[in-house]
């Protein structure tokens, strides 16, 4: 036994360079698939298990009679778990000089023994003192308004100023980084102090036994009625996401992409084992020969080679192992602070060490053992008699040495990558798959900017002020008389938006929007039928409100009860629109019908210099104006940064799975490298042969780097072809998954992504092929012809 291992240690040692470079790909290719397999294990349940953790609401109702409802009593109702009152307020609240954004504002009757949605102690105060507020962690990194901090408020029309007293953790909210919102917590005194609402409206409540949505659906029906015999007349009835994150599809995207694509990648780098594996058994085929003659069996020489490949992986799994361990977690530090949630996952279990050993050493015997088995197979007369390439070259270089040497040596690079077909089919199919999803991500990346680009055209205007009640429109366009960089305000009765459901909206939740039918701010693009002609009961629906009504038909008449009234409307046509469910409908009807004073609680405007800073300062002067108003405001947001906090949203995803093609790419690129070492270890006599005869080093240089270039381009051509189908169905399948099935993403192919694709592949593949190159010039003459 010692004897085999010693030879499988010369083996490796005989060329240190092949077999550090096969080494640090299958290091590199096992560090990446351990890193994602280690935060696969640390976060796939951490961020649903932070949020369950908080407990949940399994159903929120809304009503103006709860000031006189005891809540023990529906505590002690049959299947309810738990219920509370925590009413919740949508106001503003300003980060910096002229800006503003929604602070969601929630009352928490008891933070030291909540039924129901905790909070998590962070630092400062954990109960707040009255008059101030507690704010969740990741609001900081977006407002400077830490403890001890006095940001102002606007709640109506009145601003105040506030303290922020402490910190603490809702795990059971989006981030706020991303939704671009603030979440702040105060007692019941404060906030009635605050809003001026004194009695509980909002009540949440928490089933038990429930395993799906659908259960909880009967609940909520039997609780409703019973509130309505107790003379409590609910207003709404909302039921969140069951038992699930509102950012775990993000997660769950993330962990989906890194996880394929370092699999891959270290597949590839096993693909590279069985490679040296290939060159080791070529060029001892000899000594097979020898061993069996001498009495070997070919069970021991089979033992030998696997000798050599468990030490290649031993050495690898040492060495990538702790490095992927340490990745894998400050990787899931990386993730959990982007969605805002703790990792609660502090030892790793004993099956993720047994998984990396197992991969480490493992893959590479897998994908070898064939190669060992093929080449442990000749007869003694066969090996003794091998001479290595056998196929003879049919073009000399001093048949023309007068000639230009380009088209020469072109000529013989084509033919030497044929003379090992299975080999070439191997290196070009590694490459044109790290070029494939390299490209890929580009390309679907592309996709998403594409799309929104398409919601700016669709969006005629800048920035666009919702109030939060109905008001005069021409005390409101009075507000903003002779503003800068203003080229047209169209109003409307309802409103566009995130926030669109607190302006004005059906029972079933969809928001309307009131607007003129010939408004040029909108122009969203149709799906079927047609927008609307300013006849009455015309009725317009986006995708999302028309799959929240069942999927009706145009043509087809709808009642849809709005604020009280029920109107019997046709569905003209339906828009693709990227926002929630909405319905439209002709303003000068709606005022005829529903909004007889004709007030309008939307201004949208357009702007004579739309580039990004410019619309920001038009933003800043409205919201000086609104400063000096007394009408409350639900939101003011300027188009391009709601496209921006939707593309990073979204971002975050594709930039990992662009990093991770890179990687792919890098070990494909190592294999390269590597079947070009083999190829010049192969032909050592072969190039001592054509330097007898004339061949320069500059020459025997040029010949392997165009053999390197030619495996590169093709790889390009190939990956290009097979990243065509591949980015059409990411962009669908990312589509699906990160939006909805209402704006899934179309194909479209990045024109900077194929440069960057380009340059990184012929770089790395020159870089590929140089090293052996250099190599092979560097050997003399005499010892080329001597080699064996």
């Amino acid at each position: 036994m010692m004897m085999q291992w010693r030879k499988g240690w010369r083996d490796l040692l005989a060329h240190p360079g092949r077999t550090a470079t096969v080494l640090f790909a299958l290091v590199l290719g096992l560090w990446g698939m351990g890193t994602v397999f280690v935060s696969y294990v640390v976060m796939h349940n951490d961020l649903n298990e932070n949020f369950l953790r908080t407990e949940p609401a399994h159903l929120v109702l809304t009503s103006a009679d709860f000031g006189r409802l005891d809540i023990e009593r529906v505590r002690q109702l049959p299947g309810v778990a738990g219920a509370e009152f925590r009413n919740l307020t949508k106001v503003r609240i300003e980060i910096g000089p002229d800006q503003w954004i929604p602070l969601w504002l929630y009352s928490v009757p008891d933070f030291a023994a909540s039924q129901l949605a905790h909070l998590n102690y962070q630092r400062g105060d954990a109960i707040p003192p009255r008059g101030t507020m507690l704010v969740e962690r990741n609001g900081l990194l977006i407002a400077d308004i830490d403890i001890g901090r006095q940001p102002r408020i606007r709640i109506g029309h009145e601003v105040m100023t506030t303290l922020v007293s402490g910190v603490t953790f809702d795990a059971a909210q989006p981030p706020s980084t991303q939704e671009s919102f603030i979440y702040a917590y105060v007692s019941p005194q404060t906030y009635a102090d605050w809003t001026g609402q004194q009695t509980p409206q909002r009540l949440i409540i928490r089933f038990a036994d429930v395993a799906s949505a659908n259960d909880v659906e009967p609940y909520q029906k039997a609780l409703t009625e019973q509130l309505s015999a107790w003379g409590i007349r609910t207003q709404t009835a909302r039921l969140p996401g069951f038992e699930e994150h509102p950012h775990q599809w993000q997660l769950n995207t993330i962990l989906f992409v890194v996880f394929a694509v370092g699999c891959l990648m270290f597949i590839l780098s096993a693909v590279l084992v069985n490679q040296l594996m290939k060159a080791s058994l070529a060029q001892q085929v000899r000594q097979i020969g020898v061993m069996k003659a001498i009495g070997a069996q070919r069970r021991q020489i089979i033992t030998l080679y696997l000798m050599s490949l468990l030490a290649l992986g031993a050495i690898a799994s040492t060495l990538a192992i702790p490095l992927a361990v340490l990745c894998g977690k400050a990787y899931a530090q990386f993730v959990s602070g982007i969605l805002n949630f703790d990792v609660l996952t502090a030892h790793l279990p004993w099956f993720t060490y047994g998984v990396l050993v197992a991969s480490g050493i493992g893959m590479p015997i897998l994908f070898s053992l064939g190669t060992v088995l093929r080449g442990t197979r000749i007869s003694v007369v066969s090996a003794l008699y091998d001479y290595g390439v056998s196929v003879p070259l049919t073009l000399r270089i001093q048949e023309r040495p007068a000639r230009a040497r380009g088209p020469v040596l072109l000529q013989l690079a084509q033919r030497n990558l044929r003379r090992n077909r299975q080999r070439l089919g191997v290196t070009l199919l590694s490459m044109a798959l790290g070029v494939a999803i390299f490209n890929t991500g580009f390309n679907v990346r592309q996709s998403l900017q594409t799309l929104l680009d398409d919601v700016a055209t669709a969006i005629g205007y800048d920035v666009q002020v919702v109030f939060a009640q109905p008001l005069a429109e021409t005390e409101a366009r009075a507000l903003f008389t002779n503003l800068e960089n203003v080229k047209t305000v169209q109003s409307w009765a309802g409103g566009l938006g995130l926030l669109q459901s607190d302006a004005l909206s059906t029972e079933s939740g969809v928001g309307v929007i009131a607007l003129p039918y010939d408004d040029v701010m909108l122009n969203l693009p149709l799906v079927s039928g047609k927008w609307l002609s300013g006849q009455p009961e015309e009725v317009v629906f986006n995708e999302q409100a028309l799959k929240q009504f069942g999927s009706p038909k145009v043509g087809d008449r709808l009642p849809v009860t709005i604020n009280g009234d029920t109107l019997l409307l046709t569905l003209t046509g339906v828009v693709k629109q990227l926002d929630l469910p909405k319905i439209y409908v002709d303003q000068a009807y709606f005022n005829q019908v529903i909004n007889h004073s004709g007030d309008i609680n939307t201004l949208s405007f357009q702007a004579v210099d739309n580039r990004y800073d410019a619309v920001l300062e038009l933003k800043q002067q409205i919201e000086r104006r609104l400063l000096s108003s007394e009408w409350p405001v639900l939101y003011v947001v300027s188009e391009a940064e709601r496209v921006k906090v939707i593309f990073d949203h979204l971002n975050v995803i594709l930039s990992s799975l662009i990093f991770l093609s890179l990687l792919v790419l890098v070990v494909s690129a190592i294999g390269l490298a590597s079947s070009t070492s083999v190829s010049v270890m192969e032909r050592t006599r072969e190039i001592g042969v054509m330097r007898a005869m004339g061949a320069t080093p500059t020459d025997i240089f040029r010949l392997l780097t165009w053999e390197g270039l030619l495996v590169s381009l093709f790889s390009i051509a190939l990956g290009l072809m097979l990243s065509l189908p591949l980015s059409a169905h990411a962009a669908e399948f990312f589509g699906l998954l990160m939006l909805s099935e209402a704006n899934a993403l179309s194909f479209q192919f990045s024109v900077s992504g194929l440069w960057i694709t380009l340059l990184f592949t012929v770089g790395f593949g020159w870089l590929a092929s140089r090293i052996p190159a250099q190599g092979a010039t560097a050997l003399s003459t005499r010892d080329a012809l001597a080699y064996e």
